[in-house]
């Protein structure tokens, strides 16, 4: 994004400060570049009109991964949520009960598993898992070591 900001006029030796925030939506390094201008042309040092700052957002940063949902919905905590997650286009959500049976499945999740099973054991595929802890396992598909933790279904 491209701006411009007008300081009307500075005394000498008086500053002005300018704060720009940034949000960033995915997992990629990013530089701020703000390059000051004295339309003026009355600056003769214009060696310090240049500031920069670069940020890093790691995959650590933004994805998320919540550990417990209520399918009841409500519109809130329906689904499993994992943050940033439509930034690994070629993930893999495994979710197993505690005698370690598979009973959900997804590759390329999206945030919309409410709590029913898929997996090859389930009796009848439309019911709602009971409540209790289950276990999950997210491979991200890029090369990193998967994510696995618990989970809990109310």
């Amino acid at each position: 994004v491209t701006g411009a900001y007008t300081i009307s006029s500075l005394m000498p030796n008086e500053t002005v400060t300018l704060t720009i925030t940034a949000e960033t939506t995915s997992v990629e390094a990013y530089l701020n570049v703000v390059t000051l201008t004295d339309l003026d042309q009355t600056d003769t040092d214009t060696s310090n009109n240049q500031a920069s700052a670069s940020v890093t957002v790691s995959d650590d940063d933004c994805l998320t991964i919540y550990n417990q949902i209520t399918p009841n919905n409500d519109g809130r905590n329906d689904f499993f949520k994992v943050t940033c997650i439509e930034d690994y286009t070629n993930n893999v959500l495994r979710i197993y009960n505690r005698w370690g049976i598979e009973v959900y499945h997804a590759n390329n999740y999206q945030n919309d598993w409410d709590g029913t099973s898929n997996g090859r054991a389930t009796i009848n595929k439309s019911d709602k898992l009971p409540t209790g802890t289950y276990y999950y396992v997210l491979d991200l598909g890029d090369g990193s070591k998967a994510r696995a933790g618990w989970l809990y279904i109310n």
